[in-house]
């Protein structure tokens, strides 16, 4: 299982207590358009991209824990969020999986985990330049699945004036600086000189063993990569 547990902002919002009455449609209830939201996305860097469609997927996930037995979209979000120090970490699927998932709970968890791997996809390239249509369609479905809206529109605000202080994007550098997942808890002041140590404690804490989409250090080894696995070179 992920070592992840609700960051403080989703908890403070009290979305795990709303009563699920939405439908789900799949595609047409996420597949839409947001000007706006995508300028605003292109003003910051791949990685900051990443952790709002990270942040954006707990947000659904949490929402509907309790009501599920599916985690292999929290052991996705996790390994976004692993990522973010070295995308080699990351065992990206080669086909989709899980089609017998569905209906308004485990259908919009299995979208949520289809999203985030192909947003990983798209930043496993040299600028990572569509992760941000990802965070596009990850909003969508947040907004979806909440009954009260006000707190993620909050944590939307703010959380994008965050980025963009401290990972704009830069035309020579377009993926940016990696970013850690205490940068999306809006309840708490963030420090980007410690964004180092951040990153490498949660790197040390993950348990490969317990997340399908993490390499573990043998198979890290047969890459042939000589740095010491789950640490910040």
């Amino acid at each position: 299982m992920p070592i992840l547990t609700p960051p403080e902002h989703i908890q403070r919002s009290k979305v795990r207590d709303q009563a699920v009455t939405y439908t789900w449609r799949g595609t047409a209830d996420y597949n839409k358009s947001n000007q706006k939201l995508m300028d605003q996305l292109s003003d910051l860097s791949a990685s900051a991209c990443l952790a709002f469609c990270s942040g954006l997927a707990e947000w659904v996930y949490w929402r509907l824990q309790d009501h599920t037995d599916f985690h292999a979209p929290l052991e996705m979000i996790e390994a976004s969020w692993v990522a973010q120090s070295d995308i080699r970490y990351v065992k990206i699927p080669k086909v989709y999986e899980f089609e017998e998932r569905e209906g308004q709970i485990d259908g919009v968890l299995l979208s949520v985990k289809d999203l985030v791997e192909n947003a990983l996809r798209a930043f496993n390239t040299s600028t990572g330049q569509n992760v941000k249509g990802y965070g596009v369609y990850l909003y969508h479905v947040a907004r979806h699945v909440l009954v009260d809206k006000k707190p993620l529109d909050a944590w939307v605000k703010a959380v994008l004036a965050r980025l963009k202080e401290h990972y704009a994007f830069e035309a020579d550098q377009p993926k940016g600086e990696p970013v850690p997942r205490s940068a999306v808890d809006t309840t708490q002041p963030f420090d980007k000189a410690q964004s180092g140590k951040a990153l490498d404690e949660f790197l040390e804490s993950v348990d490969p063993a317990g997340n399908r989409y993490l390499c573990t250090p043998d198979e890290w080894a047969a890459k042939g990569l000589s740095d010491a696995p789950y640490r910040l070179a």
